[in-house]
């Protein structure tokens, strides 16, 4: 929902409309600072324990001091300096390229959750403070939703293990403080990226099915923006069909693969891009690891067939209505001094009548959100290279 500006409030016409809602509000602050509008304050609502306070351009996030139990709670208000202004709702055709589902708090939210690693969603309005009025500003509460919805406890151990008590302080996401450099088109990747990872791990307890899902959505969201140049077709067969290209080698030669390679290279981009980019900004392994069941990070051919395993079971769930193996949506198994096996042990696992070899069960779910959340900090951090971060 947008917020009406009075009209002596509005800003001049500007051409500052291209990324997403939260850059192009910071850019219109940057370009006139003193010409905002009203104030408009959100609750920040988490499980993780943050209690220090950041200003970023137009966005301020102060303490409420909420230290109670419930979850998720509002830890912090979060005060927006607006400077968008309606001109462009009077169009009549459609332009969406900058739509992400999300208003400017959501889109704050979304960013933060994803630079700390954290559960965050923005609440509903609640104070607004317009120039000229009372100062203590006036209570609000539109848009219906005051709260999110509630996040679901695990029944007996987390499949995301110690998500809440992550370390998570408002002074190490440098490259949320620096949004704002990024391009128009990169922030709206960076917002629908973000926004895939917050509803991944809101909901994780209750949908990890739909986690995998969403994770594999947010790496795609960056993938598309960032995509390298585009990689030799027959490399690019040979790495997502790597068995077909033996047997075409095997059967005519490098021209038949060639051949082969060229025909279906229009089909084989979105598989191609989700590998090069976590192969590319592939993060450092945890910190804290088990002694058993490792997923091999150092080995690159080991590391992107896992990979590319998870991406061809999200394509079953998304077009054949296959749902992802169950074994992998089940909280880890604690191993040696009590970390989580990242991968599946054994020889098989068995669920719901079905059947998964090990090799077929590449890893578990919280070492997917380590991949995913690590490659797309580098990404993000590589935009703004100056910008220190942490996957912790």
């Amino acid at each position: 929902m947008a917020f009406p500006m009075p009209k002596r409030l509005l800003l001049p016409a500007t051409s500052v409309h291209s990324g997403a809602l939260v850059y192009d509000n910071w850019q219109l602050a940057k370009a006139s600072p003193d010409a905002w509008g009203i104030e408009i304050e959100h609750y920040l609502f988490t499980d993780a324990h943050i209690v220090d306070v950041c200003t970023a351009g137009p966005y301020e996030m102060l303490y409420t001091g909420a230290i109670w139990e419930e979850s998720p709670r509002p830890s912090h208000t979060l005060r927006i300096q607006y400077h968008l202004r309606d001109d462009e709702q009077d169009k009549l055709e459609t332009k969406a390229d900058r739509y992400t589902g999300m208003w400017l708090p959501d889109e704050w939210a979304a960013l933060l959750s994803l630079s700390l690693g954290v559960r965050v969603k923005a609440g509903g309005s609640v104070r607004e403070f317009r120039p000229g009025e009372d100062p203590r500003g006036l209570p609000l509460m539109l848009q219906g939703r005051w709260r999110p919805p509630p996040i679901p406890l695990p029944h007996t151990q987390a499949i995301l293990p110690g998500l809440p008590e992550r370390p998570a302080s408002l002074t190490d996401p440098a490259v949320l403080t620096r949004f704002h450099e990024v391009s128009p088109s990169q922030s709206v990747a960076l917002v629908k990226a973000a926004r895939s990872y917050q509803e991944a791990i809101w909901n994780v307890e209750a949908e990890p099915e739909q986690t995998w899902l969403r994770l594999v959505a947010a790496v795609e969201a960056a993938a598309v923006e960032w995509d390298p140049l585009s990689a030799d077709p027959v490399e690019r067969f040979r790495l997502a069909q790597p068995q077909a290209a033996d047997l075409l080698t095997r059967e005519g030669g490098e021209a038949l693969l060639g051949s082969i390679a060229e025909y279906l290279a229009p089909y084989m981009g979105a598989t191609r891009k989700f590998l090069d980019f976590l192969t590319t900004f592939r993060p450092e392994p945890p910190t804290i690891r088990p002694d058993f069941g490792l997923y091999n990070y150092e080995n690159i051919q080991a590391y992107q067939r896992g990979l590319k395993r998870i991406y061809d079971y999200r394509s079953r769930a998304l077009h054949a209505g296959t749902p992802m193996p169950r074994p992998m949506c089940l909280p880890p198994m604690r191993w040696g001094d009590g970390q989580y096996i990242e991968t599946s042990i054994g020889l098989a696992s068995s669920s719901f009548g079905s059947t998964w070899a090990t090799e077929d069960l590449p890893m578990m779910l919280h070492t997917f959100e380590h991949i995913v959340r690590g490659a797309l900090l580098g990404w993000w951090q590589s935009l703004v290279p100056s910008a220190p971060t942490s996957t912790t």
